[in-house]
């Protein structure tokens, strides 16, 4: 998702440091025979529409913990609520109308409430939680934003007070207190984090590490208007006789072949003058719908009937023939 933007027409690809693409697909509706079982995944091919930009690698992992899928229709300063380049959830935010201003030892702060769990881990004594600076428009942190405007705790409302930190965790009363009221923060436990993720030496971008499997799958990107169809089979044969949980799979490409793939969320697409439904210059008889598909070819086993039920089903058609003839 570019910057998790999950109600933008197209998912933006690049390298893996960079932009990277989530898709998931719902398994649980394929139709199966009654009384059959899954026996094999002979295939499974994901069929992706590239609306723009140049052929390159595409790398496929298989997603191993959750996420959600964003609303933002898309422009830079977009709401960022499901996760993006370095959160799952986009956190939970207290803008300057929610702070409530305070004295302690003469020196002005700030607070608000209904903050819970973001204690420090009390096993490893890793820090729980992050909280981040962000201006009072919703919703507008971005991927640098964790690194950059990362706020510094202080250890108590005394040295908060003193001028030692931005913010102190009042963990009894489930209370922030801040240093300063004229921004909004972010506030993010642990696991709402892609915590740890890939770091280029200025910003974090895509999922962490241990957020996807280490097995890369192939494909290739062929150019504008083309459909690319990658091979997921064994991924596939992960979900649904490996016994692992289906959070779909992360996409990424090399950084200097970008590209647009189109979403869930894209309309119809007209290819020879490269617009949206909607446009003016759409011409319907050029048009393609590009959604994302997810192909299988599955083999079912069927139960073999115990010999007394054969016996009965064969009872059964003779009476019938015999009803029939009179």
């Amino acid at each position: 998702m570019q910057y998790n933007r999950g109600g933008m027409p197209t998912v933006y690809l690049s390298s893996y440091t960079y932009y990277v693409g989530l898709f998931q697909f719902d398994l649980d509706v394929i139709p199966v025979p009654p009384g059959a079982t899954l026996s094999s995944v002979n295939s499974a091919t994901l069929r992706l529409y590239q609306t723009t930009g140049e052929a390159a690698t595409v790398n496929i992992r298989r997603m191993t913990e959750g996420w959600v899928e964003g609303s933002s229709p898309g422009g830079f300063g977009g709401i960022l609520d499901g996760a993006n380049c370095y959160a799952r959830t986009g956190g939970q935010d207290a803008f300057v109308e929610d702070l409530t201003q305070t004295e302690h030892n003469g020196v002005d702060v700030w607070y608000f409430d209904g903050v819970d769990n973001l204690a420090v881990d009390p096993v490893s004594g890793a820090p729980g939680h992050y909280i981040a600076r962000h201006n009072n428009t919703t919703g507008q942190m971005r991927g640098w934003d964790i690194v950059n405007r990362k706020l510094s705790p202080a250890s108590d409302l005394d040295e908060l007070a003193a001028g030692g930190g931005d913010y102190w965790y009042d963990d009894g009363n489930d209370r922030v207190y801040l240093a300063s009221g004229t921004h909004g923060v972010r506030w993010y436990r642990s696991d709402d984090l892609w915590a740890d993720s890939v770091w280029d030496g200025t910003q974090t971008r895509g999922p962490r590490d241990n957020s996807h499997d280490s097995v890369v799958y192939q494909g290739q990107k062929l150019g504008p208007n083309e459909w690319m169809e990658l091979d997921i089979t064994g991924i596939v044969e992960d979900w649904l006789l490996g016994g692992e949980e289906n959070y779909g799979v992360v996409l990424w490409s090399t950084y200097a072949a970008r590209g647009n793939i189109a979403s869930s969320e894209a309309p119809m697409w007209d290819p020879v003058n490269n617009v949206w439904q909607g446009h003016d210059d759409f011409d319907i008889a050029n048009a393609i719908q590009p959604q994302p598909e997810l192909i299988l070819d599955l083999d079912f086993t069927m139960p073999i009937p115990e010999p007394a039920g054969l016996s009965l089903l064969g009872m059964a058609l003779l009476g019938l023939k015999r009803k029939r003839r009179s």
